[in-house]
């Protein structure tokens, strides 16, 4: 104050200019993007997010991050040629040997995960049937969501926290393991990240384009698992908490942008199961025969069982101080960042009630995109860790080097327990010997008899190994009599399965008609009988 009483007026603090430079700039880009379509500043945006990235990453990072990638891609390759499993087999046979529109319209068995199925279809038709070409669909989506889910992960976080949550996805057995097994929920995995990257531009920008693409990606994830309903939920979830800690005086406007998403979530899900609809009604969506009926005693009496069964899926191929350590950075990284906060409370909103409100628990599979959150807080928790021993300890000790140490060692020790899950995964070794002795054997009025457990398994390797559709449905039809001295060829299980009398009799045949089976080859799992035509 003056000696005459007069006020100077204070000059704003440096917060305070630094908040009106911001807001100006804020108005002045929104004024700059006012002149263009949203379109055109979706695009812009695109290219200017990866000249940024390209340039704030050093030569010696992007190889470094190719790596693991490659390494990744290189795990799952090595499992393309296991023996097919009993789930890849019955997709294959029920409904990839089908017509393109059959397989639009038939969800007679929720197996037919109709996406996946499609690109089964055109991948077998360019390579011929194999495993390798069976499941080379499931392997390129689990290679593309290394590079997606790094990108996310450096878009919230930094690329050090990137680079090993990278390398943990990179050698993570349950994530290699669905990525090499034709099920379709790797495909559903990239669905979901691609929508959780546009995303972060529909939170910054709010671009109708933003929304839409990232409510088609989640319809397409759909499409292929219709379990992704939890992953969508989430990706709502974690927008709405995102938008609601960071703006207010535009809230309003950007929810518009959200529920856009929804809709076109919704939409595009339900055009792209019309055709079943059509075909079979809404009930051909939601009830099928081989699953039971879906009831709350069910679901109630089960569901602790399937928290188990995921537990087991996610652990087993771990050790298990790596999963105490994997939670308390889990708890660290839920405490320290509020970002990552937001993510674990979508994920359990996502799930928990919904699965509640439709009595789903499901197999532990449908729950696998759970697992790449837990390499992310694991990931922070571990570049908070390191930071502080840098300070502590070992000050010499750089960001890089220590980055890509620990990068070097979590996937060493991630990828340590591929055999496990290898061992698990249900490949069927025998039908390969099986088939093949089945195809040199079988004369021209010979037939074939399954157990029914093995029937579509083997059915898959004898189109594998070169039998035409016709043929086999030929050998496994049993109208019109058999000529006398012809042979009644079992495939039947070792264990629990039927006897030779019993399957001739299941097959709708007259066992008292043939000789005594002779048993003809056997392996751990299947024996070959034969059966001469009296």
């Amino acid at each position: 104050m003056s000696a005459s009483g007069y006020h100077e007026p204070s000059r704003p603090s440096s917060r305070s200019r630094s908040g009106l430079r911001h807001r100006s700039r804020g108005r002045a880009k929104r004024k700059e993007r006012e002149q263009g379509s949203a379109w055109h500043w979706f695009k812009h945006d695109l290219r200017e997010a990866v000249g940024r990235y390209s340039k704030q990453t050093s030569a010696a990072h992007k190889r470094f991050a190719a790596l693991l990638i490659l390494v990744g891609a290189g795990l799952r390759a090595w499992l393309l040629n296991e023996p097919v499993t009993i789930d890849e087999a019955s997709m294959y046979v029920s409904f990839g040997t089908q017509s393109f529109t059959a397989i639009l319209t038939d969800y007679s068995l929720p197996i037919n995960h109709v996406l996946h199925t499609m690109l089964v279809k055109v991948s077998t038709s360019l390579f011929g049937l194999s495993t390798f070409s069976l499941r080379i669909p499931a392997f390129l989506a689990g290679v593309l969501a290394m590079p997606l889910f790094y990108m996310l992960t450096r878009s919230l976080f930094n690329r050090y926290i990137a680079l090993m949550t990278l390398a943990m996805v990179a050698g993570c057995p349950p994530l290699i393991e669905l990525s090499a097994l034709a099920l379709g929920y790797s495909i559903s995995w990239c669905a979901f990240l691609a929508a959780l990257l546009v995303a972060r531009h529909l939170v910054r920008e709010n671009n109708p384009w933003s929304a839409a693409i990232m409510g088609l990606c989640l319809a397409l994830g759909m499409w292929s698992v219709t379990t992704t309903v939890f992953t969508a939920v989430m990706a709502f979830l974690w927008v709405l908490f995102t938008l609601m800690g960071k703006y207010q005086r535009s809230l309003n406007e950007r929810l518009t942008m959200l529920g856009l998403a929804v809709v076109v979530f919704m939409l595009g899900t339900t055009l792209l199961y019309m055709p079943v609809v059509l075909e079979h009604g809404v009930d051909g969506l939601f009830i099928h025969q081989s699953e039971g009926e879906n009831t709350w005693a069910t679901f109630s009496a089960g569901y602790a069982e399937r928290v188990i069964e995921f537990w087991m899926f996610a652990a087993d191929p771990s050790y298990d101080w790596l999963l105490l350590l994997g939670f308390g950075g889990l708890m660290h990284a839920t405490y320290v960042s509020g970002k990552f906060r937001a993510i674990v409370f979508s994920l359990l909103l996502g799930a928990v009630p919904l699965a509640i409100a439709l009595q789903e628990d499901g197999p532990a599979y449908l729950w696998s995109y759970m697992i790449f959150f837990f390499c992310m807080g694991s990931a922070i928790a571990l570049f908070y860790l390191l930071k502080l021993i840098q300070e502590k300890l070992v000050k010499g000790m750089g960001k890089r080097s220590r980055t890509a140490w620990a990068s070097v060692a979590l996937l060493a020790l991630y990828a340590s327990g591929l055999g496990v899950a290898k061992a698990r995964m249900g490949h069927q070794a025998e039908t390969r010997p099986g088939a093949a002795l089945i195809i040199a054997s079988m004369k021209a009025d010979d037939r074939l008899c399954f157990d029914a457990r093995w029937e579509r398994i083997v059915s898959f390797e004898l189109l594998a190994q070169g039998m035409p559709m016709e043929r086999l449905h030929q050998v496994i039809s049993y109208k019109g009599e058999m000529p006398v001295g012809s042979t009644l060829w079992l495939a039947l299980g070792k264990r629990g399965g039927p006897s030779p009398p019993e399957a001739i009799s299941r097959c709708g045949l007259q066992a008292g008609n043939y000789d005594q089976p002779v048993l003809y080859k056997e392996w751990p799992r299947l024996e070959i009988f034969a059966a001469r035509k009296r």
